[in-house]
């Protein structure tokens, strides 16, 4: 009798904190890409202190945060590690720009669920 190995080194079973951790990541971001696409002047109205130099590059991060995303689901670990990069970068500039304090409690509130869903599996992580 054979045994059949899986073909990924890709976290076999993802608990359903991740999963749902994920979708909440990727529903936020898409809808933030929408606002700042689609409001985008408005969006420079309501914060003085942000440009539309900072609003694409927040742009950009959300672009790459649902990259990050993909490489969590796939359980890579350069994944997590470029979110980290980027979820600084976010709270930097939306600290600068002066979001209202509930506003950036979103950005620590989903470090540390991502935490605490990547961090039993990170040993299958490649």
């Amino acid at each position: 009798m054979t045994t059949t190995e899986p073909t990924t080194s890709t976290p076999a079973r993802r608990s359903v904190g991740l999963r749902t951790t994920l979708a909440l990541i990727t529903f936020a971001s898409v809808f933030g890409l929408g606002k700042a696409l689609f409001e985008r002047e408005a969006l420079l109205a309501a914060f003085p202190n942000l440009t539309p130099m900072l609003l694409n590059a927040m742009i950009a991060i959300v672009v790459a945060g649902l990259g990050c995303v993909a490489a969590v689901w796939f359980g890579r670990r350069w994944g997590v590690w470029l979110g980290l990069v980027l979820l600084g970068c976010e709270f930097a500039i939306e600290l600068y720009i002066g979001v209202p304090w509930i506003h950036l409690l979103r950005l620590p509130a989903t470090l540390v669920l991502l935490a605490m869903f990547v961090r039993p599996q990170w040993a299958q992580y490649e």
